[in-house]
């Protein structure tokens, strides 16, 4: 590009150097299939994870941030009522028969219903 070499395809890999021998944990390939000199859009680097993939972040130390990957869109979850979530809290904790139940058990009670 430009009189420069570009590379066809890049190769990164991540071994588990304490086993004997070096075992491959992770490995990425990127193909690229054209070039070009204009600039990226935003959403080219939007990502499409899994539902439920674990992510794993190295950039502040040694030890990853880890986190479960959920999308709103999934069909399994539902759009949240938070007036009907707050009716329901209140239901709990002015009935006579309350047994001192919080907002997390109303919460899980909504979503398990």
């Amino acid at each position: 590009m430009n009189g420069n070499w570009c590379p066809g395809n890049i190769i990164i890999e991540q071994y588990d150097t304490t086993a004997n021998p070096a075992k491959v944990m992770t490995r990425d390939i990127w193909d690229f299939t054209s070039v070009s000199n204009g600039g990226p859009e935003p959403t080219a680097f939007d990502i499409e994870y899994e539902y439920d993939a674990l992510i794993e972040d190295y950039r502040f130390g040694s030890k990853p941030l880890q986190f479960r990957y959920s999308s709103p869109q999934e069909p399994s979850v539902r759009d949240i009522d938070v007036d009907e979530l707050l009716q329901n809290r209140l239901e709990i904790a002015y009935s006579p028969d309350s047994q001192g139940q919080n907002c997390a058990t109303a919460s899980l009670k909504y979503v398990c219903e």
